[in-house]
Formats: C-alpha cells, structure tokens, sequence
C-alpha cells in the first residue's frame, strides 16, 4: 500500500517538474482536460480507489483531525 501511495506521490512530482519547463502549455492543456467528463470520472475513480484501498486508515485520520479541530476552536 506504501509503495502505491510513493509511485503514485513520484507521478505527481514527476508532473510538477514537467509543468515548470512549459507551464503555458500544460496550463491550457489542463484546462481543455477539465472540461471533459472523461476526466471527472478519471479523477473520480483514483480518488475512490485510494479510499477504498485505505478507507479504515482515513476514517481514523478524519476522526483525528476533527478533534483537532473542535479543540483549536473551543480554545
């Protein structure tokens, strides 16, 4: 599980690097991609994905980070 996290972590860097060599281009390229729902589903899917594959994992995070939260606020 650690090392799809870290491939998928290296993919994220790796298009990072890229869209600093041109970002006009990539920028315009997103934009064209965003519109299409191919690409909401695309997202859709890696996001569900990675909650299934880690759903125990976030619902402790989630908890965690509420209470976090209620006690920043509550002081």
């Amino acid at each position: 599980e650690r090392t799809i996290l870290a491939r998928i972590g290296k993919g994220f860097q790796y298009i990072r690097e890229v869209m600093k060599l041109a970002p006009e281009e990539w920028t315009a390229m997103l934009i064209r991609m965003a519109v299409k729902p191919e690409a909401h589903k695309f997202a859709a899917d890696i996001i569900s994905a990675l909650a299934l594959r880690s759903s125990h994992r976030l619902q402790v995070a989630s908890w965690l980070y509420l209470s976090i939260l209620l006690h920043k606020l509550s002081d």
